[in-house]
């Protein structure tokens, strides 16, 4: 005589060994994923830092600054934000601007290694620091945020200020010989290439939307 409820019984065992088959197949993923090897932190900081939007001095940098806003503006899916930023970043280059300046008068670097080192010797054979003489990153640092910029682009004369004595530079920087670091105003005197001074009022032309984009992430 025929079990009536053989089929139902297989039809539980072949639904068993399908919920099993699922287990362990997520199973499995879950330990490919635990073996996997975590990104280098310094990879997870780079990303993280073209998510956020640049500081007031940074948005202010031709070119970088409004590219920067323009990029994190694109993370945060604000198109709107991210062509104008886009505009501004090109406005950088029509005649009259800082960066084009630079550009028209030979002094940038367009070939060869960009290292600091390398961009020193290049610029003490164009007369531009004399032998010894220091130069300060006077718009985009070479350490903290501007870490980030390309070598090929901060080590640009234009962003260079030929420092009249080791002194001088120091107190930019911190204190030095017992002599106590410059206020902000004097370093931003002291320290801002005379071209950027000069091109004071078209970066101040963007100091409302800086500061009012800086005050809605805040």
């Amino acid at each position: 005589m025929a079990d009536p409820d053989a089929a139902a019984y297989a039809e539980m065992i072949a639904r068993q060994r399908r919920l099993n088959a699922l287990q362990a197949a997520a199973d499995e993923q879950r330990a490919t994923a635990a073996r996997a090897p975590e990104p280098p932190s310094g990879a997870v900081r780079e990303k993280d830092y073209w998510r956020t939007h640049p500081g007031i001095a940074e948005s202010f940098v031709p070119v970088w600054g409004s590219a920067r806003e323009g990029i994190a503006d694109a993370y945060e899916r604000d198109v709107i934000g991210a062509l104008g930023n886009g505009v501004l970043a090109l406005s950088d280059f029509v005649p009259g601007s800082f960066f084009v300046k630079g550009l028209a008068k030979g002094g940038l670097k367009l070939g060869g290694s960009h290292t600091w080192s390398a961009t020193r010797k290049w610029m003490g054979k164009r007369g531009t620091l004399d032998a010894g003489q220091h130069g300060h990153h006077g718009m985009i640092p070479q350490g903290g945020w501007g870490r980030h910029v390309p070598d090929w682009f901060k080590n640009q004369p234009p962003n260079i200020t030929a420092m009249p004595s080791p002194e001088v530079h120091g107190r930019i920087h911190g204190r030095y010989a017992k002599k106590p670091q410059y206020d902000l105003i004097q370093r931003y005197w002291r320290g801002t290439p005379d071209g950027a001074k000069s091109a004071l009022a078209l970066l101040a032309s963007r100091s409302a939307t800086a500061a009012d984009s800086s005050g809605e992430r805040q």
